[in-house]
């Protein structure tokens, strides 16, 4: 009687090991696009300050990581995006370990070897675990370490909690794969699942662009930020914020007749001195040195060594914009210099260089407003509104007349002219497209940008949300169908 073999068929062991071997190349790959994208989304651009007194902030910021953060949706928003951030990176470290470790061990039917148990399947499913836990965890301290001696970046515990928790479950999209499968062909979980991201896809988007994060104890500035750090250099001759979308004939009466709009919030006039009403709301008092000789005497000039910074916190007015959930800015300005950048603060309701309710600047010659909702992040970049070329006229001193205007979600710029207007929709549906693609777009900062004749893609990311959201309900329709079929077969 012939002896049976127990070794594996030759194209069964090609096939087996041809496909371990695409999956680990795969795992390098992903794993250094993952380190390259990581490394220059958290430390561009690469400004560390390793002098005695960049040592000694450093120190500071360490003492004060282990404080509270205020639990609101951006919290929730940026901790959201730091683990998605590094899904990637543990992704690929579970290519390279997982079908290593345990999934390509185990024999074929009738090799004649033992199945390997699910204790020690288990066993290496948690060792494979731990492994990306462990190098998703110092990637991301060593990140946060560097962080330290950037003074354009944030530390966080909680960041490095995040991108930790990220590459874990990054890994464990393929560490468990094989549990998942099975999971996902029961018509109730793919039910579950489909239920939840369309809803997820459906209500998030309608509350995501409002400005109910806004902070009333941010500061109000004219030509800087609070910490005197994003200088602009010019003239304003004031300005109104009201707690509504101005329409379009105030908007117009204001722009061509200079007839300005009744019911505003709060009025800032730059005269001999500064005239503000109501006269409830905090003055403005100059920073830096005394205020220069301008060359207007209805304005007031900025420059790095003098701007303007409202004594309190102006909450009453923070408070009625965020009532309303839209809002008028209306001002005058005159750039001294074609090309300024930070973007350098015209008028700012901010905290910092990085926490703001919404700022007007110029970065280069472009005018930029960056306006802070749960979708766009707290610094008002995800995206900021970016109108080019307004300040390339050959007198740069000729003044712009500028009405904001914000109706949730639309964002809506008026300069010089009725005519002349830019908007820009902040909704998720509008703008996630933006948000994917300039992850990798190899610029100065990792903030990304929309300028306001972007309605290709604008368009496109709309499309394709729904797509997705079709796609969503299509899956729900055929598990309830499939749920339906099993119970009538249970039936008869």
């Amino acid at each position: 009687m012939a002896r049976r073999s127990n070794r594996i068929p030759h194209h069964r062991r090609s096939n087996r090991y041809g496909s371990n071997h695409y999956r680990r190349w795969l795992g390098r790959i992903v794993v250094v696009c993952a380190l390259l994208i990581v490394v220059h989304g958290t430390l561009s651009p690469y400004e560390f300050d390793l002098s005695s007194v960049g040592v000694e902030m450093a120190w500071a910021r360490l003492a004060g990581l282990l404080q509270k953060p205020s639990l609101d949706r951006a919290f929730w928003v940026d901790a959201f995006q730091n683990v998605l951030f590094f899904m990637p990176f543990g992704f690929g470290l579970a290519c390279l370990w997982a079908e290593r470790d345990y999934a390509w061990r185990r024999p074929h039917q009738g090799s004649g070897q033992k199945p390997i148990g699910e204790a020690r399947q288990g066993r290496s499913q948690l060792a494979v675990s731990m492994r990306i836990l462990t190098f998703s965890g110092c990637l991301s301290f060593g990140v946060e370490l560097l962080q330290l001696f950037a003074p354009s970046r944030n530390t966080s515990v909680f960041d490095l909690l995040c991108n930790t928790a990220g590459g874990l479950l990054g890994g464990w999209l393929i560490v468990y794969a094989q549990q998942w499968r099975k999971g996902l062909s029961l018509p109730l979980v793919r039910a579950a699942i489909a239920l939840c991201l369309l809803a997820f896809l459906l209500i998030f988007p309608q509350r995501s662009t409002s400005l109910q994060s806004w902070q009333d104890s941010y500061y109000l500035t004219v030509g800087n930020e609070v910490s005197g750090g994003r200088p602009w250099r010019g003239e304003i001759s004031g300005f109104s914020l009201f707690d509504r979308a101005a329409s379009e004939l105030e908007i117009e009466a204001f722009l061509e007749e200079e007839t300005a709009i009744a019911d505003a919030v709060v009025r800032y006039q730059f005269d001999q001195e500064i005239v503000r009403s109501p006269r409830s709301t905090p003055p403005l008092v100059r920073k830096g040195s005394s205020a220069p000789a301008s060359n207007q005497r209805e304005s007031a000039l900025v420059s790095p060594k003098s701007w303007l910074k409202s004594e309190t916190a102006p909450s009453r007015v923070t408070t009625a914009l965020k009532q309303n959930d839209a809002f008028t800015l209306t001002t005058q300005v005159s750039s001294v210099k074609a090309e300024q950048f930070g973007p350098a603060r015209i008028i700012s309701l901010s905290l910092n260089n990085h926490d703001r309710n919404f700022t007007l600047g110029q970065n280069g010659s472009a005018l930029v407003f960056q306006l802070a909702t749960i979708w766009t992040g707290r610094n008002g970049i995800w995206p900021e509104f970016v109108i080019p070329g307004v300040f390339e006229s050959n007198d740069i001193q000729v003044p712009h007349s500028l009405a904001i205007t914000y109706q949730n979600p639309l964002l809506t710029a008026y300069i010089d002219d009725l005519s002349n207007v830019h908007q820009l929709n902040l909704s998720p549906r509008r703008t996630w497209l933006w948000t994917g693609l300039n992850i990798f777009r190899a610029t100065e900062t990792k903030y990304w940008r929309v300028q306001a004749n972007s309605s290709t893609l604008s368009l496109l990311s709309s499309v394709i949300y729904w797509a997705i959201c079709s796609f969503l309900l299509a899956t729900l329709i055929h598990a309830f169908s499939s749920l339906w079929h099993s119970i009538e077969r249970r039936s008869f």
